[in-house]
């Protein structure tokens, strides 16, 4: 079945560019095209379209009423505005209505990358009861604000640090988990980092983007005082993994940018744990059984919802656009780990089992310093499961 885009543009003339893109993303995709928001939402209505991809223009018909008619009608749909600018025409109610904005002008190979992510959304969950849930207000919440200012900073000629650090030192509970972050164990940083710029240079922009939607997710649920201990549990298993992630890959490949990815993957692998704890008040209950029986979590959870938090943190980071390597990653976290594929999506399998030996992180490189004894250790575990 063919994944449906549907554009919305008030330039006809638009729509023999828009016919271009057929040849670059291929026969898995089929394009529709509106020019005003009635013929869109009729289109909507008389076809199954997965993707809605509105040009934003405060002139010619009213995107914003678009997106909340499309997000109350069709909640099935991605909600996705091409837009010149991420901030001054964009309000805040715009944000809440959206899964992702993207830059444009943008290149039609580059807009192909930004697609294929959600390509993975179309067999992950066909429960329209539980898509409708998690697509309510209180199911994946909408990225927030500052995420989109932040990426507009990413998209910018000149990244400037001062502006982010200008636009999330305002925000108490951001700056706090970053601060928590930097000055933690896995950074290994001698002195106490107290410098705020600092602290988001070591960091890094990809992953401050990364904690500003963990740090939004948990939000509302950090207020509540029973949720506290098991929030906290779940963040430093996550840290501890992106940490190990981060370190085999580059020390096996010496590939940084593959050892971001692999980072920010590990911050969010779990992140399907806290949106079940938000749209399921028994999901808590139900985790602690987990660990006492002979069901894997993921099992467990399918036979109450029908689905993993797996797979609900993969539709989320999928739905928020972030690229195939850290969706995948989320999805596979679970799987049985392929000994000598150093993808990130394996990498985090594979931390995700060495983040539950005591101590693993101190003696990474004396218990594994070469591949190969990594390889062997695997080997080992696999044979061990398989014997269970």
């Amino acid at each position: 079945m063919k994944f449906k885009l549907l554009f919305v543009d008030k330039l006809n003339n638009e729509q023999n560019r828009y016919q271009s893109l057929s040849d670059i993303l291929g026969e898995q995709y089929e394009i529709y095209f509106a020019s005003d928001s009635q013929e869109a939402l009729n289109t909507l209505k008389n076809n199954d379209i997965d993707v809605c991809l509105i040009q934003f223009d405060s002139t010619s018909f009213n995107s914003l009423d678009l997106l909340t008619k499309i997000k109350r009608s069709f909640p099935k749909t991605i909600r996705i505005l091409l837009s010149e600018d991420f901030s001054e025409k964009l309000s805040i109610r715009t944000f809440n209505l959206l899964h992702q904005v993207i830059k444009c002008p943008i290149e039609d190979k580059l807009l192909k990358e930004k697609l294929e992510p959600l390509l993975i959304l179309k067999n992950l969950i066909k429960n329209d009861k539980l898509i409708s849930k998690l697509n309510s207000e209180d199911g994946i919440p909408t990225l927030p604000e500052i995420y989109f200012k932040l990426e507009k900073e990413l998209f910018s000629p000149e990244v400037s640090i001062h502006k982010v650090v200008n636009l999330i030192s305002k925000d108490i509970s951001l700056t706090t988990k970053i601060f928590q972050l930097v000055n933690s164990a896995y950074y290994g940083i001698p002195a106490k980092i107290t410098d705020f710029y600092q602290a988001v240079n070591i960091l890094g922009l990809n992953v401050i983007k990364s904690i500003v939607i963990y740090t939004k997710v948990f939000a509302h649920l950090e207020k509540k005082g029973e949720l506290k201990e098991i929030i906290e549990a779940i963040w430093n298993h996550s840290i501890l993994v992106s940490s190990i992630s981060q370190k085999i890959i580059f020390y096996f490949t010496g590939n940084r940018d593959l050892a971001e990815q692999a980072y920010i993957a590990g911050i969010l692998h779990d992140i399907g744990k806290i949106i079940l704890i938000n749209i399921e008040p028994n999901y808590i209950k139900e985790l602690k059984i987990s660990r006492n029986n002979a069901f894997s979590d993921d099992d467990l959870e399918k036979s109450f919802y029908g689905v993993s938090h797996t797979e609900i943190g993969a539709y989320a980071l999928a739905l928020w656009g972030f690229p195939r390597s850290i969706v995948d990653a989320a999805l596979l976290h679970h799987s049985s780990t392929i000994v000598n594929d150093f993808s990130v999506s394996n990498i985090i399998q594979i931390s995700h089992k060495l983040a539950n030996i005591e101590g693993i992180d101190s003696v990474l490189y004396d218990t594994f310093i070469s591949k190969e004894a990594l390889i062997e250790y695997l080997s080992l575990t696999k044979t061990l499961e398989s014997l269970q």
